[in-house]
C-alpha cells in the first residue's frame, strides 16, 4: 500500500464511522456557547474571540478557548447544524491522519495504518466528534501532534512554538505538548542538543506566561461585567424561547445544568427571559438533543 493510500483509507474510515454524526441536534453545551451566543452569530466573532471568554459573560465567561470559538463563527456563516457535525468530521479526519504520520516515522506502513485504523474508530473519542463543542479536543489534538511532529521530526522551534500556542488557544489541555516532547526525547526520538532544548524551554516559558496573561485580563473582564447583584440573564432559562422557535417553560433542554447549578450558587439566582433571538439559516434546524454534554 502506498503512503497516500494509507493516509486516505485512515481519513475515509475517520469519517465513514461517525456520519450518523451528521444528523445530531444541538447537544447542550452547544445551545448556549453556539446558538445563543451573539458573539458566534457574526463574523466579526472570528477576531472577536480573542477577546472574548468561551462560556457567554451572562453564564459567567468561564474558560479561554478563541480559535474553537472563531470556528464556530466561520461555520455560522455557511450553513445549519448538519456543516458543524461536517466540520467535525474533518477535524478528527485530520488529526486521525497525523497519528498514522507519526507512527510511521517511527515504526513502519504495518504499524502507521494499525495506529491510524484504531484510533480513528476509538470509541473514546465519540463525544468529542458527535458534539460540535467538542472540536476544542479535535483542534488541540491536532495542533498537539503538530507540535510533537516540528519539534521530533523537524527540530524546529519556531514551529513547534506556533503549534503549541494554537493548541492553548483551542483547549486547555494542550499544555501537556512540552511533556509529550520531552517523553520522546527520552525515548530517543529526535533529542536535540543541550542547547536547542533550552531553547525549547525558553519558548514554552514565554508561551506559557503569555497565554496565562491573555486568559487572566479576558476572564477577569468578563467577571467584571456581570450585572452588579450577581445575576446572569439567560435566555434557555424557564419561559424561554427554544431553538425550534417555541416558547418552553420545561427546563428538559437546559444546557450544562450542573455547570448552571454551580454558577447559581455561587453568583446568585438567575432571572427569566424570554428574549427570542433572530432566526438564520444556522438557526432553522430541528430542535435540539436532551443527551447531556461533559464538554468543559
Amino acid at each position: 500500500m502506498t503512503t497516500k493510500r494509507l493516509y486516505l483509507v485512515v481519513a475515509a474510515c475517520a469519517v465513514v464511522v461517525y456520519l450518523g454524526a451528521l444528523w445530531n441536534r444541538w447537544a447542550l453545551d452547544d445551545i448556549p456557547i453556539i446558538y445563543y451566543n451573539p458573539l458566534v452569530h457574526s463574523l466579526s466573532g472570528t477576531w472577536l474571540a480573542i477577546v472574548s471568554p468561551y462560556w457567554p459573560r451572562e453564564l459567567g465567561g468561564q474558560l479561554y478557548r478563541p480559535l474553537a470559538i472563531a470556528s464556530y463563527a466561520l461555520d455560522w456563516q455557511v450553513g445549519q447544524v448538519a456543516w458543524f457535525h461536517a466540520v467535525n468530521l474533518l477535524w478528527h479526519a485530520g488529526v486521525s491522519v497525523l497519528v498514522a504520520v507519526l507512527v510511521r516515522r517511527w515504526s513502519g506502513d504495518r504499524a502507521a495504518l494499525v495506529s491510524g485504523l484504531l484510533f480513528a474508530v476509538h470509541p473514546v473519542h465519540v463525544e468529542a466528534v458527535a458534539n460540535v463543542v467538542g472540536r476544542a479536543e479535535l483542534m488541540a489534538a491536532l495542533f498537539a501532534l503538530l507540535a510533537v511532529y516540528a519539534a521530533l521530526e523537524r527540530d524546529s522551534v519556531g514551529w513547534s512554538a506556533v503549534a503549541l500556542a494554537g493548541g492553548l488557544l483551542c483547549k486547555e489541555n494542550a499544555a501537556v505538548i512540552p511533556g509529550l516532547i520531552v517523553w520522546g526525547w527520552m525515548l530517543g526520538l529526535g533529542r536535540p542538543s543541550r542547547r536547542r532544548m533550552l531553547g525549547y524551554l525558553a519558548c514554552w516559558i514565554v508561551i506559557g506566561v503569555a497565554y496565562v496573561a491573555v486568559r487572566e485580563t479576558v476572564l477577569c473582564g468578563s467577571v467584571h461585567s456581570l450585572q452588579p447583584n450577581g445575576s446572569m440573564q439567560t435566555p434557555w432559562r424557564a419561559g424561554r424561547t427554544t431553538p425550534n422557535g417555541r416558547t418552553s417553560s420545561s427546563r428538559t433542554h437546559e444546557p450544562g445544568s450542573m455547570r448552571s447549578a454551580t454558577m447559581r450558587s455561587s453568583c446568585g439566582p438567575t432571572s427569566p427571559s424570554t428574549t427570542r433571538l433572530p432566526r438564520s439559516r444556522a438557526t432553522r434546524s430541528s430542535p435540539p438533543c436532551t443527551t447531556r454534554s461533559s464538554n468543559g
